[in-house]
């Protein structure tokens, strides 16, 4: 279990804020179940929730919800962005597109097939997360391609 403050949930989160302030079970024991979601995945979302921001600047060969031996994890970041397009909490989804980004950018990386896998399994198609990763993969992969692809 989690112990939130309600109006920092109901501020940021309008499914939050229709349970715990409407018409539902959940306004009158103000508990929210989400036996779905992954607990590390939350526990980084409450960390954003009070302080605004991820945390992506760990050195090289650091480890945390975002790298894993030294190299992005992106798979952390696409739960992320699934639990926040659940929520519909839209500063934290625009706050993991620059994360994505900027861990791409600093690491001259991409999505790995899983990575990508659970990019289409949990996160819907029109999600700006998804036009990102395959920009990605068209401007970080192409001149490899190119330049080993015997065609």
């Amino acid at each position: 279990p989690f112990v939130i403050h309600r109006d920092l949930l109901t501020h940021y989160s309008p499914f939050f804020a229709a349970a715990l302030k409407g018409n539902f079970a959940e306004a009158e024991t103000q508990k929210v179940n989400l036996p779905d979601e992954r607990v590390d995945t939350f526990e980084i979302f409450v960390e954003w929730l009070y302080s605004q921001r991820l945390d992506t600047t760990a050195p090289p060969q650091a480890t945390g919800p975002f790298l894993k031996d030294g190299k992005p994890a992106f798979f952390s970041l696409l739960h992320l962005y699934s639990l926040a397009d659940r929520l519909c909490i839209e500063d934290l989804r625009n706050d993991i597109v620059d994360a994505v980004a900027t861990l791409a950018e600093r690491a001259n990386a991409v999505p790995t097939p899983s990575d990508t896998h659970l990019l289409y399994v949990a996160i819907r198609p029109s999600a700006p997360l998804r036009a990102l990763v395959l920009d990605l993969f068209a401007f970080k992969k192409t001149d490899a391609l190119l330049a080993t692809h015997p065609d």
